[in-house]
């Protein structure tokens, strides 16, 4: 007997060791950064952090998940911000059965997690609701309690201007980054015809399509019609009887040189040719009413493309550099843009591209060169240009990049013995790394005057060693009668020799317009309260 009850006992101590690893992965509780994440979104919002953990283990326990600390974090500051919706616990909803699948890409997760909280009408959104949830998808899939990390997913933003969605999409959705969207979806909306997804609400705005590639962040607004309107989200390649050549280029490069360019249904004269489309050559036996459509602009753009393509697959081919895609494309936007006029040995940006760059600085220095057009500097240009160098060095496809500073500098008298040193003009053109040291800028002379430094509108001294902002500024040189020995701009490194200025380059075919730089919104200051979700995706 005594031996059969010690058996017994064996066999519990047995099972109670196996028994209480399982138990304890499935009592989690909050970290200390997890705790500080939530009380920045709930603010002062009363939320019960011990309720949503039990509810966060009982989702963990009913499907038998591992989650890690960041995971378990992040879905308890979703069920804080609906204490009473069960929303991991009840069945009924999308996110607990994706979640609980184990079987999610990245942009499944976040598109789960923005149905919630961030519709807070037709056509509008809670700007608070969706960063909350933006914050809450990069902590559970990187790990990231402070949202500063790169994405595998951009959102969009869907505005029926009146429409209503189809009942597979919720408001915000979020697509794989750099690929095709796929699906957009049809909207409906009484007595209209859906006419496609466009990035504004009025006539301006760039058609966005099924293949147009998710590179950004973006709102779209619902067009529409008094008469039928054929495959409104199949345009770009495929559509129309044209005979579409091959491209070696991307869709996220057509796509930046069409939000870039910008689109013109009427021709218009633009620096020695008639241009229309999307920054194309107007051919008047194609297109004799000077009229054109998107799908036949995006055609003639694909033709224009592969013509460049072709050019300067010929020039690469003597160099040593073998270029991935963003690179590639960097180099034809550039070429687009100016055409073939800088390829020559003559010209810096030639030799880095064909037989490699010395530095970052020095390369983004080389093609910024490239940004005047009729005699002038022009600053649309001078941010084409910082764009291209952060697509080519970075692979950043954003417009309006901020990952580096772009400076004119003029020497700001009429005086004809004031010149800047480097290149004997009154002007000259700088550029640094956003967020670094500018360190040494261009030293300026002038009879009878030394450069105290340079300065902006605002009457601020830019010094070696001042942080570059990511935009374009003007600065004027500040002047005092006499003469100094001091050099106003050291270099930090008096051994590093200063690298040749590169030749003046020809004068840009092209002027496009600076527009203003698009933010998204900032996210209110004031804590949100408890958002109410939408209906589950079906």
């Amino acid at each position: 007997m005594k031996r059969s009850i010690c058996s017994l006992l064996l066999i519990l101590c047995l099972l109670s060791q196996l028994w209480t690893p399982s138990m304890a992965a499935s009592s989690m509780t909050t970290g200390n950064d997890g705790k500080a994440f939530i009380a920045e979104h709930q603010g002062n919002t009363y939320y019960d952090l011990s309720a949503a953990e039990a509810e966060v283990n009982t989702f963990i326990d009913k499907y038998n998940l591992d989650l890690k600390q960041h995971q378990f974090d992040a879905l308890v500051d979703l069920v804080c911000a609906f204490p009473s919706a069960k929303i991991l616990t009840s069945g009924a909803y999308h996110i607990e059965r994706l979640i609980g699948s184990g079987k999610y890409s990245d942009a499944e997760l976040a598109s789960a997690l923005t149905a919630w909280g961030v519709k807070t009408g037709n056509d509008s959104v809670s700007e608070a609701g969706l960063r909350r949830r933006l914050r809450e998808a990069k902590l559970f899939l990187y790990g990231s309690y402070d949202g500063n990390c790169a994405a595998d997913f951009r959102y969009v933003i869907f505005n029926t201007t009146g429409g209503t969605l189809h009942s597979d999409f919720n408001t915000v959705m979020c697509f794989t980054y750099n690929m095709a969207y796929g699906d957009l979806g049809i909207p409906t909306k009484s007595g209209k015809h859906f006419a496609g997804w466009f990035t504004t609400a009025g006539d301006s705005g760039i058609h966005i399509y099924n293949n147009t590639a998710a590179d950004q962040n973006r709102t779209l607004y619902a067009h529409w019609s008094d008469t039928p309107v054929n495959g409104p989200n199949n345009g770009s390649a495929g559509s129309g009887n044209f005979n579409y050549p091959e491209l070696k280029v991307s869709e996220s490069l057509i796509q930046f040189i069409k939000e870039t360019e910008g689109f013109s249904a009427n021709k218009y004269w633009d620096y020695g040719q008639w241009t229309i489309g999307y920054g194309t050559e107007w051919k008047s036996d194609d297109y004799p009413s000077g009229t054109i459509t998107e799908v036949e602009a995006d055609y003639e753009l694909r033709l224009m493309l592969a013509d460049f393509e072709k050019e300067v697959d010929r020039r690469l081919a003597k160099g040593t550099v073998q270029h991935n895609q963003h690179q590639y494309d960097a180099i034809i936007s550039f070429t687009f843009n100016l055409g073939g006029q800088w390829m020559s040995s003559a010209h810096r940006i030639y030799n880095y591209v064909l037989y490699g760059y010395p530095s970052e600085s020095e390369f983004i220095d080389a093609i910024g060169a490239w940004a005047s057009a009729g005699g002038s500097v022009m600053t649309g240009l001078m941010q084409r240009r910082m764009d291209e160098a952060d697509m080519y060095l970075n692979g950043n496809y954003q417009r309006f990049s901020k990952t580096y500073f772009g400076a004119y500098l003029t020497v700001g008298v009429d005086d004809k013995t004031a010149v800047l040193d480097k290149n004997g003009k009154s002007y000259g053109l700088f550029y640094s790394k956003a967020g670094e040291p500018v360190g040494t800028m261009p030293s300026a002379t002038r009879e009878g005057y030394y450069l105290v430094g340079w300065k902006d509108a605002s009457g601020n001294l830019f010094t070696p060693d001042t942080i570059a902002p990511g935009k374009i500024l003007t600065l004027k040189a500040e002047w005092a009668e006499g003469t100094t020995t001091e050099d106003p701009n050291p270099p930090r490194d008096p051994e590093d020799p200063e690298t040749p200025e590169d030749p003046e380059p020809p004068e840009d075919p092209e002027d496009p317009e600076t527009p203003e730089d698009p933010e998204d919104p900032e996210d209110p200051e004031t804590p949100e309260d408890p958002e109410t979700p939408e209906d589950p995706e079906t």
